[in-house]
């Protein structure tokens, strides 16, 4: 599916894994913390990490406004604190009819998400007016900590979060992919969305 929609496009990666790779023409971004946290899980893989290209937190990256074809993340929304606070990011730096690809873990592909409740739309929308951050974030219940799932999704919670972004005139994202179960590894779900901004005509 990534390329389907992607091949051809240049974009970034958040967090990407050497040993799950997409083979697309992306920039790497990872925060120190989450690069050397991951490291050494990716070198007992056999696997040296992907080298990073631009050093930032995944909702705070230093690029020009529309200057990409595509965001691109695969099981790294779940530690994120702020859900819609990265979204806006997102779509800040992705052009117009540009993409949103995300691949986000299935509620039990953590064991210890399992018998989490489901995270509701209201916790998004508090995280989001709270400006929740991780190091504001409370991390009780949270499966790794600091580093860890702050939230668990299903694709329809997912999109609910999206529908409340445009009905409160946020974002305008329409849904262009959806996998229930990804066709990359199968322990996760897929969405992709393509982002339209509000002041730019039809396509």
């Amino acid at each position: 599916l990534a390329h389907e929609l992607l091949d051809g496009l240049t974009g970034l990666e958040i967090g990407a894994a050497a040993y799950n790779p997409f083979g697309l023409k992306t920039r790497n971004v990872a925060s120190p913390e989450g690069a050397q946290f991951y490291a050494e899980e990716q070198r007992a893989m056999g696997v040296e990490p992907t080298p990073v290209d631009i050093w930032a937190m995944g909702d705070r990256i230093p690029v020009p406004d529309r200057s990409e074809d595509f965001i691109l993340s695969s099981h790294v929304l779940e530690h994120l604190p702020n859900v819609i606070a990265a979204f806006l990011e997102w779509d800040r730096i992705v052009r117009d009819r540009g993409y949103v690809f995300m691949i986000v873990p299935l509620k039990g592909a953590l064991p210890q998400d399992t018998d989490r409740e489901l995270t509701p739309l209201a916790h998004f929308v508090e995280c989001y007016r709270s400006g929740w951050t991780l190091d504001t974030h409370p991390t009780d219940g949270v499966p790794g900590g600091r580093m860890g799932h702050y939230h668990t999704f299903t694709p329809d919670s997912l999109t609910d979060v999206v529908d409340w972004m445009r009905a409160n005139e946020l974002s305008d994202w329409e849904l262009a992919a959806r996998e229930d179960v990804d066709s990359k590894v199968g322990n996760g779900f897929t969405l992709v969305f393509r982002v339209r901004h509000r002041h730019s005509p039809p396509a």
